[in-house]
């Protein structure tokens, strides 16, 4: 009995050597493949990272040269509204001179601009007030009414939108008045 004892201790530490051994093994075996999975994805990666890099390089067009800029006349507006008289500012802007000095003086330091490197001379604050109230009297494109004030289209969009901004955050509240009451 002792004999059979001690071949059953001699197997099973026997058996458990063997299974720590293929357990040790099959770990070895899962770092090796892992290690071989981790490098193959490293360079698959570089790989499509040089393709990419190559497709832009080969589709890549040479930059143009930026044309000159286009000269603009702003004397309809510059030279023309200080000798219009008030019927022909109330047709052009449809508020009067009264009106439009009025809102000029209420806004002008919410939308004075200041001079740039790339614009050492910005629109004057009465020539945005005179952008957003042609634009809202006629309706034209911001190209119309950037060519009638000297400014371009893009830039006429900008003034437009924050001088629109302005007058509503500076004069909504004291003269617009909704009804409250269906009598009203």
């Amino acid at each position: 009995m002792a004999a059979t004892r001690r071949f059953a201790k001699l197997f099973s530490g026997k058996r458990k050597a063997v299974e720590e051994g293929l357990y040790s093994f099959q770990r070895l075996n899962d770092e090796m493949a892992n290690k071989c999975f981790t490098e193959e994805l490293t360079f698959e990666t570089e790989v499509a990272q040089a393709a990419g890099l190559a497709a832009v390089l080969l589709n890549k067009k040479p930059r143009e040269e930026r044309g000159e800029d286009e000269l603009r006349n702003n004397t309809w507006w510059s030279q023309g509204y200080r000798n219009w008289d008030d019927a022909a500012f109330k047709k052009r802007l449809r508020v009067s001179q009264d009106t439009f000095e009025f809102i000029l003086a209420k806004i002008t330091n919410d939308i004075v601009k200041q001079p740039t490197r790339m614009k050492p001379q910005p629109t004057p604050p009465a020539t945005q007030l005179a952008i957003c109230l042609y634009r809202l009297a006629h309706g034209c494109t911001f190209l119309t009414v950037g060519d009638l004030f000297g400014v371009a289209a893009p830039t006429a969009h900008c003034i437009f939108i924050d001088v629109c901004k302005v007058i509503v955050k500076k004069l909504y509240d004291r003269f617009v008045f909704l009804p409250r009451t269906s009598e009203e």
